[in-house]
């Protein structure tokens, strides 16, 4: 958590320092618009039984609300009413007085009208509300990017941390990359012989740093998570954020305790199941994960299994009520991959995500997270390097682009990951972790003295900074990616322990 504070901390200062103002004046972002477009798989897919998280009444308060049992749609009635006629249509018999049918259709071979399809809502009232706000959440400032400046910055932190290896990248407002550069040499290589405690997982340091060293980079992972569930199965149609396990995992029965978990919950920290340390063999979560003979699947299922009457050592609550950081529910999300798509998570993330980007140095299998392609920490278990990572980065920054124009996630999808996916949950709006005391904005650190995450999209953190939103991640080792958009997006890597000391900068 101390790694998590200090990069979060860095990523303020960084962009907060470098970048001026030059017109306060609110504008909106292009293509605000697009948010209320509908793809094809949020008008014809899914209205979900008993879903809790974000369903509202008129007063606009979470209640649980039945989509389905209302809706189902039949063309004709096969019953007969009170005057012992049939409901169905009547079919022309060519009598005397009527149009006769063409003689060469016979009328058995006339071809059956299709019923229309049935348009249903895929996302509650709150989440639609939520992905509304964009053009008011997004008004910013202009601004110009200082490149010496950011670059004697990267410098100096370097000098201050020992000659640690940095490598920088930064796009403009048009998410053309227009910097990039490594300084220092220093860094920790993982070990090729890993143990469970986070500092048996690194060799000492050593120089040799550059942008192709393979590192771990921890909770950065997340927003490639939410992007590869966006990717193969929302935007493919096969399913959608809002749609509860107990439909799509079979041995998750409706009255489970997680039953109603989706999605959007996890990826926005607030399933409300188990949470676990990952050092540690002493829980039945990791006990599971670092067994060899056990796969995912098995894993995944027992973890579902996990609550307040079958392990009480942590803590639970009803999914979609409160929002709290928690790594291990992101492990649901590649099973419910694997039983949409049929095929295994990693390659999944492989196909839609790296693959389209050109990140063919970045993959789960990762020493340092203790992660493997076939086992992997879906969380926190990618290693990539300086300049693989950034590719991703530039494709949220581009709306969905690749570097070449290729579509690798839908518009959509894309202002999904940044429009708040906690709902109505406890802390959803305020404080996700409010006991790092991370300071993520010098206007509310000044402002309101409130210390915290300021929400939570998918896979994504909420930075409210004097210059507009600021969508961002960090992880405990690893740097951090941020998009600002219309303005500015970078991503800055390091992989050292102890991590550089971010704090010694003062926030602007």
């Amino acid at each position: 958590m101390i790694f998590l504070k200090v990069e979060i901390l860095f990523l303020i200062v960084v962009f907060a320092k470098w970048f001026s103002d030059v017109d306060a004046t609110p504008q909106p972002f292009e293509d605000d618009n697009i948010l209320l477009e509908e793809t094809k798989s949020h008008s014809l897919r899914y209205a979900g039984d008993k879903i809790r998280h974000g369903r509202d009444d008129e007063q606009g308060v979470g209640v649980k609300r039945n989509l389905s049992s209302n809706k189902k749609l039949k063309r004709f009635k096969d019953t007969k009413d009170n005057t012992g006629t049939t409901n169905e249509p009547k079919v022309n018999k060519g009598s005397k007085g009527t149009k006769k049918e063409p003689k060469d259709v016979p009328s058995s071979r006339q071809p059956t009208p299709e019923p229309e399809p049935v348009r249903v809502e895929t996302m509650s009232a709150v989440f639609r509300y939520e992905t509304s706000l964009w053009d008011e959440r997004s008004l910013k400032g202009k601004v110009t990017l200082d490149i010496n400046a950011f670059e004697e910055g990267l410098l100096q932190l370097s000098k201050e941390s020992n000659n640690v290896g940095i490598t920088a990248t930064l796009f403009n407002e048009k998410s053309e990359k227009i910097f990039q550069k490594t300084v220092g040499s220093e860094y920790s290589p993982m070990s090729k012989t890993p143990g469970i405690p986070f500092a048996e997982r690194y060799d000492p340091k050593q120089s040799g740093w550059t942008g192709d060293t393979q590192f771990a980079i921890f909770s950065n992972t997340k927003a490639i998570v939410a992007a590869t569930y966006l990717s193969s199965v929302v935007d493919t149609g096969l399913g959608a954020l809002d749609e509860p396990i107990h439909e799509i995992v079979s041995e998750v029965g409706i009255h489970d305790t997680f039953a109603n978990v989706t999605a959007r919950m996890v990826l926005s920290h607030s399933s409300g199941a188990g949470w676990f340390d990952r050092h540690s063999l002493n829980n039945p979560h990791y006990k599971c994960i670092y067994d060899l003979t056990t796969t995912m699947e098995e894993c995944v299922l027992k973890y579902l299994q996990l609550d307040a009457t079958t392990e009480p050592t942590t803590k639970y609550s009803e999914p979609g009520t409160v929002a709290s950081y928690n790594n291990e529910a992101f492990g649901i999300l590649s099973l419910l991959i694997f039983r949409k798509t049929g095929k295994k998570y990693t390659d999944v993330v492989a196909e839609y995500m790296t693959t389209p980007l050109g990140m063919l140095e970045t993959s789960y299998d990762c020493p340092a997270a203790k992660s493997t392609s076939d086992k992997p920490q879906v969380a926190f278990g990618i290693c990539t390097t300086g300049h693989d990572f950034p590719k991703f980065v530039q494709m949220l920054a581009n709306k969905g682009l690749s570097h070449d124009g290729k579509r690798v996630l839908s518009l959509n999808s894309v202002q999904q990951m940044f429009s708040r996916g906690t709902g109505t949950a406890l802390n959803g709006s305020e404080r996700l972790l409010p006991g790092l005391n991370l300071i993520l904005s010098s206007c509310v650190a000044r402002n309101t003295g409130i210390h915290g995450i300021m929400g939570y999209g998918l896979g994504t953190m909420f930075i409210p900074g004097r210059k507009g939103e600021v969508f961002a991640h960090a992880g405990s080792n690893g740097g951090f990616w941020a998009v600002a958009p219309g303005r500015y997006s970078g991503y800055i890597a390091s992989s050292t322990i102890p991590p550089p000391n971010y704090s010694k900068i003062s926030l602007m």
